[in-house]
Formats: C-alpha cells, sequence, structure tokens
C-alpha cells in the first residue's frame, strides 16, 4: 500500500477495520474453504477402535512353593516381598514380541484383518465408503509406481497384516500396580477385541514356555547325587580319622593334652627350685664338714673299749650306706640284703664289745662332724631323687608335647573334613530345595499354572476413541479456517497498491482531495 518516496503513517484500528470489511467477502470464502476441507478430512477420517485387556503379575511360582519346600526351622529371609520392576517389564517385551504377533496373525489368518466389505445402502455412508475406496485405490497406485521404479518393497499381506498389528498394540503398567494394561486399537471394535483375546491366549501359553527349563530336574538331580556322594565321603574319612586316633572329641582331648602339659611344666620348675635349694644346701654343709674334724679328745677316768666306737661308727656308716642304697634299689634287692647282713654282723659286735672297758680313753668321733654327716648324705639322696624325678617329668613333657603336636595336625585335618562336611551340608540342602522347586515348576507347567492372570479378559469399546479428538479438531478447525481467512485479506491488501478512499490518497500521496466521484454501477 506504500509508495516509493512516501512516509508510511502508523496503522490505526480504522485502518484494520477497513481492511476487514473491505475483504470480508475473501474472509469468508478462505475460512469456508478450510472450514470445509477440516470437514472433508473429518468425514473421511478412519474410526478408530479400542480394546483393552489387564494381566496381573503375581509374585513368581518359586514365592507359592518355597514354604511347601523349606523346613519349619528354616529362614526365609531370602524370599521378595513383592514383585520386581524388571520382572514386569519382561512380560510386557514378550507382550509386544514379534513372534507373539506373528503367531496371532498366523491363527486368525492375514484375511481376518482385511476383510472384503459390501457398500452401505445409506446415502451418506455409501459416499463416504466410495471416495475410501477410491483414495485406496490412489494410494495403491502411487505404491505401485513407487514399486516399479524401486523406490519402495512389496510386502504380503501377512507381512501388512503384521506390521499394521505392531503400530496398533500398546502395553503399559498402570501406575503403583502389578498390573499390565494391553491396549489394541483397530478399525473395528470386533475385530480389535477377537485380535486382543487370540495375543493374550498366545501370551498365557509362550509365558508358560518361556519360564519353562527341562534341562533344570536333570542337572539338579545329578548335582544332588554328587553332593550326597561326596558328603558320605568326608563323612566316613571323619570317622575313620577319629577311630584312628581312639577319640571321640578332638576338642576335649586337645584342652586335656594341654593342662596336663601346663601341670608337668609347673611340677618340672618346682622341681628345679628344690634341686637348686638343696645343691646349694649341700654346698654349705660340704664346707662346714671340712671344718670339723672327724674325732675329738675326750678325757675320762675310765673309758670304754675303743673298738666300740669304731664298731658304733661301723654301723653308722652302714645304716648311711642303706639309706643310700634304698633310695636307688628296692628293699628286696641283693644290695641292700648285703648291707643288712653287715649292718647285722657289727650289732652282734657291738654287743660283745659293749661289755669290755677300757682304762681310759684319751680320743672320740665328733658329734657335729657325724650330724653334718648325716645331713650331707641325706640331701645327697634327696638331690638323686630330684634328678630322676625331673628326668621323668622332662620325659612326660616330651611325650604330651609330641601327642599335642600329632593332634594338632590331626586337628587340622578334622577341621577341614568338618568344613567340606558343612559346606556339603549346605549345597546338598540348597540343591535338593532347588529340584523340589523345580520339580513343582514342572508340574505347574504341566498344569499351566502361571504366575500371571488375566484380571479383565479383552473388551472394545463401542464408541470410537477418536470421537473426541474429532470434536476437538473441529473446534480448532473453525478457529484456524477463520485466522487463515484473516491472514490472507492481510496478505492480499499487501500486494494491493490500488487507492480506495480519500484519506488514502492523503495518506500516500500527500494531496488533497477536492471531489470525489462515485463509480458508476451497471
Amino acid at each position: 500500500m506504500a509508495y516509493a518516496g512516501t512516509e508510511e503513517s502508523s496503522v490505526s484500528l480504522r485502518d484494520v477495520l477497513f481492511v476487514l470489511f473491505w475483504h470480508r467477502t475473501t474472509i469468508l470464502l478462505i475460512a469456508c474453504a478450510v472450514f470445509g476441507g477440516v470437514l472433508v478430512g473429518l468425514f473421511l477420517w478412519e474410526e478408530s477402535y479400542e480394546a483393552r485387556a489387564s494381566i496381573l503379575v503375581k509374585l513368581g511360582r518359586q514365592g507359592m512353593t518355597l514354604n511347601a519346600v523349606l523346613p519349619p526351622s528354616s529362614q526365609q529371609s531370602g524370599i521378595p516381598v513383592g514383585v520386581r520392576k524388571e520382572d514386569v517389564n519382561s512380560e510386557i517385551e514378550i507382550l509386544q514380541n514379534r513372534a507373539l504377533i506373528e503367531q496371532a496373525v498366523t491363527k486368525l489368518g492375514p484375511e481376518f484383518f482385511f476383510p472384503e466389505s459390501q457398500p452401505p445402502e445409506a446415502l451418506i455412508p455409501w459416499v463416504k465408503y466410495m471416495v475410501k475406496q477410491g483414495l485406496g485405490n490412489v494410494r495403491k497406485g502411487i505404491t505401485e509406481v513407487l514399486i516399479a521404479v524401486d523406490l519402495k518393497t512389496r510386502i504380503s499381506p501377512r507381512e501388512q497384516a503384521i506390521l499394521s498389528v505392531q503400530d496398533g498394540l500398546a502395553a503399559k503398567v498402570i501406575r503403583d500396580s502389578d498390573v499390565i494394561e494391553l491396549i489394541f486399537k483397530w478399525g473395528s471394535p470386533e475385530l480389535a477385541q477377537a485380535t486382543l483375546e487370540a495375543l493374550v491366549a498366545l501370551y498365557l501359553e509362550r509365558h508358560v514356555e518361556t519360564h519353562r527349563s527341562s534341562e533344570a530336574p536333570a542337572f539338579l538331580h545329578k548335582q544332588v547325587e554328587t553332593i550326597k556322594a561326596r558328603l558320605q565321603d568326608s563323612e566316613e574319612k571323619l570317622e575313620a580319622l577319629k577311630k584312628k586316633q581312639n577319640i571321640t572329641n578332638f576338642g576335649d582331648q586337645q584342652k586335656f593334652l594341654l593342662g596336663e602339659t601346663t601341670k608337668v611344666k609347673a611340677l618340672l620348675k618346682q622341681a628345679e627350685t628344690e634341686q637348686a635349694e638343696i645343691s646349694s644346701k649341700l654346698t654349705q654343709l660340704r664346707d662346714r664338714l671340712k671344718s670339723q674334724p672327724e674325732y675329738i679328745e675326750v678325757t675320762k677316768d675310765q673309758a670304754r673299749n675303743t673298738l666300740l666306737d669304731s664298731l658304733k661308727q661301723r654301723l653308722l656308716d652302714l645304716e648311711m650306706e642303706k639309706m643310700k642304697q634304698e633310695a636307688r634299689f628296692e628293699s628286696t634287692s641283693r644290695p641292700v640284703r648285703e648291707v643288712e647282713d653287715k649292718i647285722q654282723e657289727v650289732k652282734s659286735r657291738l654287743s660283745q664289745e659293749s661289755t669290755r672297758v677300757m682304762d681310759r680313753v684319751t680320743t672320740g668321733l665328733n658329734v657335729v662332724y657325724q650330724e653334718t654327716r648325716k645331713d650331707m648324705l641325706l640331701s645327697e639322696v634327696a638331690l638323686i631323687a630330684l634328678q630322676v624325678k625331673r628326668e621323668t617329668l622332662f620325659n612326660h613333657l616330651g611325650a604330651y608335647t609330641k601327642e599335642l603336636g600329632q593332634l594338632q595336625s590331626y586337628d587340622m585335618e578334622l577341621n577341614r573334613l568338618q568344613r567340606q562336611i558343612k559346606l556339603d551340608e549346605e549345597s546338598f540342602v540348597l540343591y535338593k530345595r532347588k529340584l523340589e522347586e523345580s520339580e513343582i515348576s514342572t508340574l505347574l507347567d504341566t498344569e499351566k499354572v502361571v504366575n500371571v492372570r488375566v484380571v479383565e479378559p479383552a473388551l472394545a469399546g463401542a464408541v470410537p476413541v477418536n470421537q473426541k479428538k474429532k470434536s476437538l479438531i473441529l473446534l480448532l478447525g473453525g478457529v484456524v479456517s477463520l485466522f487463515v481467512g484473516v491472514c490472507g485479506a492481510y496478505f492480499l491488501e499487501y500486494i494491493d497498491h490500488s487507492l480506495r478512499s480519500p484519506e488514502h490518497v492523503t495518506r500516500y500521496l500527500g494531496l488533497r482531495v477536492l471531489a470525489s466521484v462515485e463509480e458508476a454501477k451497471g
């Protein structure tokens, strides 16, 4: 509307209304054309019906049968409480699997999905039918051309049915539940319901086949027998080890040997202490004996026979000798008897000489010397006894230590066998339980007991699912058609450079209008 060399002033509301009023017919025609196109599209839009079915995914059959397998005292903390998200997603994948759809198409037949329909008798449905047939023929012609120029691949009716079922099938999990909702959309409610029923039936069979394990019972049975034989072998080795050592309880025997070893060590330490004390005492007695004379001078008016004193000394020596021999040998041994015979002989001579008295005695035995010598002899005997006792304790300690070492080596073997038996028992219980579960699962597969259940069978609605969409599209089509008409009017105004009012002349040419002549009509 603007001319070169002129300044365009701002557009006022009057100008906007003028354009709308001037192009009112154009706006109405464009709006009617667009709205008519929307009506034709809605008229030709294929009706779509929806069939729905709901499937509940329950806890796995292992959870259903485990209580019957486990003993009452067994812990059941490993049993799952609910269905995992992964299990539900796996069932959705099985439902949407192409192989399942192919089975359904094969079962129903490709012609089931694209039946030949007869033209209706009513006028409007007949027109609609004929238009659809014409559009279908056009699409077929275009498809044949594309196939001829190698831009498209020809597909069979079966493949076309499979692809169409895949496009119309959808599965989703209902929020906060273990229910899967299966939705299938098709142009006929009867076909949609029949197709969904076939898919659900085939899915139940496929579910049983998917979760069936025909090789598991044989494998588990073999494992149970192997572990059972290994367990019996370990138990026999354990019993043989106990019989070989004649020990019923290695722990008690080891505790007993440790206690005896501790006692022997304490006695050995005590004997060493006593031996040291006696050795010190014996050293002192020997020093004292060296400082004492054996005989001392005795002055008497009358003295007994000196032979009598020598006999007494001889008797004392024999008594000491007897004590030594008794400490080394038994009282009935030959050395002891010989000493006793000598003592009897000395006693008999002593009794003979006791009546004879000498005129005087000038020397005699030292009593201190004799007592010291006696204590020294007794200490030597005690020292010899302690040495024997110490050697005996050393022998006992060595025997206990050796037996304890052997017992420890056997104990290691015992612990190894006990650990092996424990592991074999746990494995045996585990595989036995799994074998029973597998057998129960096989039985349930035979009876077609599964952990999924159809809670709502396939049902199709009588009202097309796209009916609400049609109403919404119709409303939006009216608004859009009006908008397109207005846009078309302003576009025409933009490309039209004619002056249609005195205001246009004044605005765009800068000239005053003195008079105007109306266009002659007719």
